[in-house]
């Protein structure tokens, strides 16, 4: 209980525009997002072409596995 209220107090709050994008492959963060207002479009790059394979939405989390594992995204 004590790990989540410091996580917690360490919020910071991000506004992506449309096209935008919040971090891509590779990259090394140790942040966790939840999605709290509008929809955030998940897209991998194959083949020289982007293709979109999830849509979250309010409640949505991603950054999970990095945010754990401190490994890159």
């Amino acid at each position: 209980e004590d790990y989540l209220v410091q996580l917690l107090q360490k919020k910071h709050f991000k506004t992506l525009t449309q096209g935008s994008y919040l971090f891509r492959r590779g990259e090394s963060s140790a942040d966790i997002y939840i999605i709290l207002e509008g929809q955030l479009a998940v897209y991998i790059d194959e083949a020289a072409e982007s293709k979109k394979i999830a849509l979250l939405h309010p409640g949505s989390f991603l950054g999970e596995i990095s945010f754990l594992t401190g490994k890159p995204r």
